[in-house]
């Protein structure tokens, strides 16, 4: 399995990055290297807010990209056109913060959702980003 996460060095981009280490499978991590990737993965270096900043993805395959990214749904978009035809399947990480406030105990995915965009470049709320990342 040939993995790409966008990010991989904190959070819950690590820990994809950790138990797919742990799998065996080959890994590599996109990101401004602000944080030292865990041992065993390829880096490429970049910054999603950066004109070109996408470069170091622009060759390469994989069977699957995980996304977590939260606060830019045009980052999200961005990357996923640009490797939508070179991974087998993109996942997007999002969260229930895109469920209406307050939720009603017992929900399902079927519950009202926040307002997002996919083309949003601003500063919104946390929710109306991991709703616009979805979209994206």
């Amino acid at each position: 399995m040939r993995l790409l996460i966008l990010g991989g060095t904190e959070f819950v981009g690590r820990a994809y990055v950790e138990e797919a280490t742990a799998r065996g499978f080959g890994v590599t991590v996109f990101n401004r290297g602000t944080n030292e990737a865990p041992d065993g993965v390829t880096v490429l270096l970049g910054d999603r807010k950066a004109p070109g900043g996408l470069a170091a993805l622009e060759q390469g395959e994989w069977d699957v990209v995980v996304d977590t990214w939260s606060w830019a749904p045009a980052a999200v978009r961005d990357a996923a056109e640009l490797l939508k035809d070179r991974a087998g399947r993109y996942v997007y990480v999002s969260s229930r913060s895109v469920y209406e406030f307050p939720t009603a105990a017992g929900a399902d995915e079927s519950a009202p959702l926040v307002d997002g965009s996919a083309d949003e470049e601003g500063q919104p709320e946390y929710a109306q980003l991991k709703r616009g990342g979805e979209l994206a």
